[in-house]
Order: structure tokens, then C-alpha cells, then sequence
């Protein structure tokens, strides 16, 4: 494509090297960080992980952003708190089930995104906990389900719409590419229901 002279925008990847391609990332790191920073600022010393597929980059930095809000509090991070899976509710449900079964004594549970969280919820209820009371669950993401769950999900919001539109603009010409051809885009804590004090 870039060959033929098209403009190549990549929307929520990183950037694509020798490829002459603009990329919009996610602040995925950043975002992972807020979230986590959040729940230790609730009292959460004990913080289980549900990542996604090791491969893919938004894996790896939202894990970078939680296991750097851990170092900054002086949190020693158990390897027992982070199970990877699947980008999917049946994947959450299964990984809490198993971060239960390591160490019943996490106050919190960190999903990779908005689906894996509500397959926590389920399991955290399935097993007899009550959230936020026994266990706070945050997601990521912000998808259009998570305000609705009950309880509201805490969750990083991604503009992705906006993200997506301004691509298109890039793409067909209308709006300037950032600088350098890459602008990384900030995501918003969002508060809800579903995070709380540990319990005691």
C-alpha cells in the first residue's frame, strides 16, 4: 500500500517499523499504571492479575503499567498473582478460579480488558464472594456492557471512536498526521461500583 502511495494508519497498534505507516497507540501502560495506582490507593495490597495472550504488545504493556504502580508502592508482586488467557469472559472466569485456588487471600483482581472482567465477576460470585466487599475487580477498555454490570465496572475508558475517526481523517488527507507520525493517545480512569476498600 505504501508503495502504490496510499496512507497507511494504524489505530491502537504501535508503529510498524520501515513501513512509512502513522500509528495512534493507546496508552496502555499508562492506563494498566492508573488502574493499579487506584486500587493500592483503596488499601489493596494484594492484587491478582487475569493478562491476555502473551504475544500480543497490549498485553505486555498493560502489565508493565500494573507491575510499575506495584514497584512504585514497594509491593513485592508474587509470580502466583498473574495468569494469562484469552481475551474473553470464559477466559476471566477460569483465571480467577485459579488465582482463588493460588491465594484465597487477594483483595483485588486486575482484568486485562472489560470481557475478561465479567467473567471475574462471575466467578468471584460462583465461589461466594461479594464484590467490592470481598474482592474489587477493575477492567479495561470501557466497553459500552461495563456501566451496566452490576456492580458498574471500574475500568480504563479508550476513545475508541474518536481514535477511529481521527484515523480516517489522517488517512484520507483531511487532517495533518501527528509529529514524528506517531501520537499516543491517553485513556481515562473510570470509577465505579465494582472497586473498594480491602476488606479487613
Amino acid at each position: 500500500l505504501a508503495d502504490a502511495g496510499t496512507r497507511v494508519v494504524l489505530c491502537g497498534r504501535p508503529p510498524a517499523p520501515d513501513t512509512g505507516a502513522i500509528a495512534l497507540t493507546f496508552d496502555n501502560r499508562g492506563g494498566g499504571r492508573e488502574l493499579t495506582e487506584h486500587l493500592i490507593g483503596l488499601g489493596h495490597r494484594r492484587l491478582g492479575y487475569i493478562a491476555g495472550p502473551q504475544e500480543r504488545t497490549t498485553t505486555r504493556h498493560r502489565l508493565e503499567g500494573h507491575r510499575a504502580a506495584l514497584q512504585a508502592h514497594g509491593i513485592e508482586e508474587d509470580p502466583r498473582w498473574t495468569v494469562y488467557g484469552r481475551y474473553d469472559r470464559q477466559s476471566g472466569y477460569e483465571a480467577t478460579l485459579e488465582l482463588l485456588r493460588r491465594d484465597p487471600s487477594l483483595t483485588a483482581v486486575v482484568a486485562a480488558n472489560d470481557s475478561v472482567a465479567l467473567g471475574a465477576c462471575a466467578a468471584l460470585r460462583d465461589s461466594g464472594l461479594r464484590i467490592p466487599d470481598d474482592v474489587s475487580v477493575a477492567g479495561f477498555d470501557d466497553l459500552p456492557f461495563s456501566i451496566d454490570a452490576v456492580p458498574s465496572l471500574t475500568t480504563v475508558r479508550l476513545p475508541l471512536s474518536d481514535a477511529g475517526a481521527r484515523a480516517g481523517r489522517i488517512a484520507m488527507g483531511r487532517e495533518e498526521p501527528p509529529p514524528g507520525g506517531i501520537a499516543t493517545i491517553r485513556g481515562e480512569l473510570m470509577v465505579r461500583g465494582s472497586s473498594g476498600g480491602p476488606r479487613e
